[in-house]
């Protein structure tokens, strides 16, 4: 029991993709990693602090496009003042969220930058174009 709660303290916010006994890429492998979306916040938070244009073009792909907006509306009204959600071949940043994706995303998403990871699981990456 004090194992469960510590991993759940060590994981917030995202406690939820805690599957007890499985290592992260196995049970990244076999369910919904980010369900809830919540990393969504926290990698827009990360491209609006690493770039520093007025507007930063985020790809609007569907399903991303419904958790990334949600989730910018966490965000101060500055920083989701920069935002613009357009279409992918106009976006400089691809959000990946592997709710309903399981697998790695295929070059042309961008470069990945930087991961959102929980005991060893990506909930998150964002690509560059």
């Amino acid at each position: 029991m004090a194992h469960t709660i510590f991993r759940q303290m060590h994981d917030h916010p995202y406690q939820y993709g805690y599957f007890s006994f499985m290592p992260g890429p196995v049970a990244g492998s076999l369910f919904e990693r980010d369900y809830w979306g919540a990393a969504g916040r926290d990698g827009l938070a990360w491209v609006l602090a690493h770039d520093p244009g007025a507007t930063v073009a985020v790809s609007d792909t569907l399903p991303q496009k419904i958790i990334l907006y949600n989730n910018s509306l966490l965000l101060p009204a500055a920083q989701r003042a920069r935002l613009r959600f357009v279409p992918h071949a106009q976006a400089r940043y691809f959000l990946g969220i592997y709710r309903w994706h399981p697998w790695p995303y295929e070059p042309q998403f961008g470069t990945p930058v930087h991961d959102i990871r929980v005991d060893g699981m990506t909930i998150l990456t964002v690509f560059q174009r």
